[in-house]
């Protein structure tokens, strides 16, 4: 079961918080459709995506109240996928999905909504950045994450990644002064030089929820023809199903397919 396990530090006398999550290396992949169609697993070249995309919206994630909700969907049609995540911090729980996508003539930009909710603090707000044309984004998703903290509060933030680590940093200085960049540049050098001399705020941790059920697997089965189902049954009255998201196995009796 994937986690997302995030570290927060505090470097009081220089205005900075750094976050720090190992990418999340998302459950081989697969994409969300597999219920309503063949499983089909991201392809290489969009994997990173996927990793970077759910370990950054975690990064964000820590700093919506204890009952927000922050979900990202970015569209990156340049490799037909869409990619969603959403992280609710009362529960623990993160929900990650990656689809196939053929985008339509007016939706050739990459693209990214961000969405936070928060009851208690009556929060319902909806951002939306995206890349007009291929110089606006040479990085991919990353200058999409650059252009959505820069519609942020009046702290600075930079992120980069090292050693399979995303690590974010926040500062809440006075941001006309140059210190930001200089300290910037040297926590990307030695990273865990400021960490050590900091303070550990508090350590996050986000546990991944699949979303499958008993009742979308008979839905699948419902959809197949009679000829599929009495091969998949085999003469027998019950079958196991195995989510191919996160391992959990279920068991279907054939008197519960429903054929309409």
């Amino acid at each position: 079961m994937d986690e997302a396990v995030i570290s927060r530090y505090l470097i009081s006398d220089l205005h900075i918080q750094i976050l720090k999550c190992s990418q999340i290396d998302f459950m081989s992949g697969y994409l969300d459709h597999y219920i309503t169609g063949m499983v089909e697993t991201v392809p290489p070249e969009s994997f990173d995506d996927v990793k970077t995309t759910i370990s950054f919206a975690a990064l964000l994630a820590v700093f919506m109240p204890s009952d927000g909700i922050l979900a990202f969907t970015i569209s990156i049609p340049n490799k037909k996928r869409k990619i969603f995540c959403l992280f609710d911090n009362s529960s623990g729980k993160f929900v990650a999905r990656s689809h196939f996508w053929n985008a339509g003539d007016f939706e050739k930009d990459q693209r990214m909504a961000v969405q936070r909710v928060s009851v208690s603090r009556k929060l319902d707000h909806i951002s939306m950045v995206d890349c007009k044309n291929e110089a606006d984004c040479n990085e991919g998703v990353s200058d999409l994450f650059r252009k959505y903290l820069e519609t942020q509060d009046n702290s600075r933030y930079d992120f980069f990644l090292k050693d399979s680590e995303l690590i974010l940093v926040k500062y809440d200085g006075e941001t006309g002064s140059g210190s930001f960049d200089s300290i910037m540049a040297d926590i990307m050098a030695l990273p865990e030089k400021y960490m050590n001399s900091g303070t550990l705020f508090r350590e996050y941790r986000f546990s991944f929820l699949c979303g499958c059920n008993g009742d979308r697997m008979i839905s699948m089965l419902s959809r197949m023809p009679e000829d599929d189902i009495d091969y998949i049954f085999e003469n027998e009255n019950e079958v196991s199903i195995e989510c191919p998201r996160c391992g959990k196995n279920y068991k279907v009796q054939k008197n519960e397919i429903k054929k309409d």
